[in-house]
């Protein structure tokens, strides 16, 4: 371009580059379009046409704060009045911020100077904004019989585009996909329809199909941080962090982030358990604005894990507004009508909640003297459920997922006949459990985790119909002293080890074994420690291991090993110890969730047990 510079001068140039802006935009091509008004901003500085131009770029590509940029700095350089209110009316339209759109606001453009193109594009939007699909289908097909060009593809293109948008907002994915693929079949560098495509893949879980075209638009649009974020999100959510995380590199200064690149990078945070980043990021993306639900539901998730319970109680009940769940209901109904093998709206209308899962208000009176039921919902039921089946708003998110307290077998017991003591019960309140979601609640008072442990008594005690389960706890297991582990007593536990046949699930050195897939009682899918570098659910400490072995962990296909005498016992628990290995690792939810999916890909069966007693009641 210095070349064309040189030889037409300053003015000519700039009007060429404008020129070739407006070729590359009638194809689609809006990053190209973009880069050329770059370069006529560089060699003309204020100059509003350029101003202008941009802003049209921006309203193509549904970037409303680039948009509103570009025409404040068009209305500052001096652009006339009238050409900054006919943008200004196509964008207010295009987003649907104005109080009404007809169909008559289309010849209303046309009159005062928009291209036609402009004109449909933004009143189609706007009518779709406001809910009326078909008044914008039927201006569609009237604007391309009576206006679009047969000759002229970039009019076939918009007509193509605009009506595979109305059908993607009709739930009708396989006319959508047709009409977009026949824009690019006319147009091959229409971004939009690249764009249509990818959304709609991600949609659909096709993510190999859905990286084709945000890659292409990566390569298009180079310096277009919205394309990066989009291939971002698509990388992460296809489970490769690194690939996303190399993709967008947050600015030096974390207030300089646009708010979808600092939310994109607090979803990339959480993904990588990273919870404190990941609050810090979803601060700087301001979470008071409007924000699709996903995202919300991250970071109230992420809240809860931080023990931020205030902050996750403001954010859930924007995740479950009433209101917002039965128009989302409805759409998917619609497309499963439409299309029954739609599994995508199949799975999500399956776990919508059928009615409000809020929490219930916080009541009145006196805040400093908690009760166990409050305690419970404050720190508990986000993940467990107000109830304790295991249904709380987080629990469908998280890997393993969290336990149905009223219903299934107390994995830490030290009793005979596996019913937790309430010292069982404090004490994983106290410790968590590592390698899962339960996280420690060592920074409450005692007296409060003592609470917390009546109230999950209580939940689990109402199966026996006491209201508790002390009076129904066995024998707390005797523990022999357990000395420092020697030479003689690891070689003796290693036999054991094998004898008792721990190596076809921990593996021969103790890493796990990765074939096959195991399952609970309740048929999900869980895997054996890797007793080198995991960390030990119930602790490294000789007791635990002691009772782990002994009674095994019930609803779990670790079984008990009463069969083992007390040496033998005592040699194992030291055997295991010497095998551990620091650090250990900690995976993040997203990791454990995707090997277990990698195991239950590679195993043979897959059971179909009945899940029904640990289910939550029906509404």
């Amino acid at each position: 371009m210095l070349a064309v510079f040189v030889v037409l001068g300053r003015e000519t140039s700039v009007t060429w580059a404008r020129r070739t802006a407006a070729r590359h935009l009638e194809a689609g091509a809006i990053g190209a379009a973009q880069r050329s008004l770059n370069w006529a901003a560089w060699v003309s500085q204020g100059n509003y046409r350029t101003d202008l131009m941009r802003a049209t770029c921006a309203r193509r590509l549904g970037e409303i704060d680039a948009w509103r940029s570009a025409l404040e700095k068009a209305d500052r350089d001096g652009a006339p009045v009238a050409s900054v209110e006919l943008e200004r009316k196509l964008g207010n339209l295009r987003w649907g911020q104005v109080e009404s759109v007809a169909w008559s606001d289309y010849d209303a453009l046309v009159e005062v100077g928009a291209a036609p193109r402009d004109a449909v594009h933004s009143v189609v939007h706007g009518l779709l904004a406001k809910g009326t699909r078909e008044k914008a289908q039927k201006l569609i097909d009237a604007w391309e019989s009576n206006t679009a060009d047969e000759e002229n593809a970039a009019d076939r293109c918009e007509a193509s585009f605009l009506r595979g948008v109305c059908w993607w907002s009709a739930g009708q994915l396989d006319l959508a996909q047709a009409e977009f693929q026949r824009v690019l079949d006319l147009q091959p560098r229409h971004e939009m329809a690249h764009a249509g495509l990818a959304r709609l893949f991600e949609d659909q879980l096709r993510y190999s199909q859905a990286l084709e075209h945000d890659r292409w638009l990566v390569a298009a649009a180079p310096d277009r941080e919205s394309a990066r974020v989009d291939l971002a999100r698509l990388l992460r959510k296809a489970g490769r962090l690194d690939d996303a995380r190399a993709l967008i590199t947050p600015p030096a200064s974390g207030s300089d982030a646009s708010e979808p690149l600092a939310l994109e990078l607090a979803e990339l945070e959480f993904e990588s358990g990273n919870y404190k980043a990941a609050k810090r990021w979803f601060e700087h993306g301001h979470l008071d604005k409007q924000r699709a639900p996903e995202t919300i539901r991250t970071a109230a998730i992420n809240a809860a894990l931080l023990g931020d319970v205030e902050q996750a109680e403001r954010l859930f009940p924007q995740v479950d507004d009433p209101q917002g769940i039965s128009r989302r209901r409805d759409e998917l109904r619609r497309r499963v009508a439409i299309d029954p093998a739609d599994l995508v709206a199949t799975r999500e209308l399956e776990q919508l909640p059928m009615r409000s899962t809020l929490l219930p208000p916080p009541t009145g009176g006196n805040t400093s003297e908690p009760t166990p039921a409050g305690l419970f919902s404050r720190h508990c039921a986000a993940c467990h459920g107000q109830e304790g089946y295991g249904a709380g708003r987080a629990a469908r998110y998280l890997h393993p997922r969290p336990r149905n307290l009223r219903a299934e077998a107390y994995r830490l017991s030290s009793t005979l006949n596996h019913i937790p003591t309430p010292a069982d019960i404090e004490y994983v309140i106290r410790m968590g459990i590592p390698g899962t979601s339960m996280p420690s609640f060592a920074r409450l008072p005692e007296d409060q985790q003592r609470m917390l442990a009546e109230e999950v008594q209580r939940l689990f005690g109402e199966r026996f119909g006491d209201g508790g389960t002390v009076s129904v706890a066995g024998d707390v297991l005797p523990l022999p002293t357990i000395g420092p582990p020697n030479a003689e007593s690891i070689a003796r536990g290693r036999a054991a080890y094998f004898r008792s046949g721990c190596q076809h699930c921990h593996g021969d050195d103790g890493t796990a074994a990765t074939v096959g897939m195991l399952y609970d009682d309740a048929g999900r899918p869980t895997s054996a420690r890797n007793l080198v570098h995991d960390p030990l659910k119930g602790g490294p400490q000789g007791e635990s291991l002691y009772r782990r072995i002994r009674l095994g962990m019930p609803g779990t296909p670790h079984p008990a090993s009463p069969g083992l005498g007390e040496e033998d016992l005592t040699a194992l628990v030291h055997f295991c110890q010497s095998l551990g290995r620091e650090p250990k690792q900690q995976l993040t939810n997203h990791e454990r969730a995707a090997r277990a999916a990698k195991r239950r890909s590679s195993s043979p069966i897959d059971p179909a047990p009945d899940q029904s007693a640990t289910s939550a009641p029906v509404p």
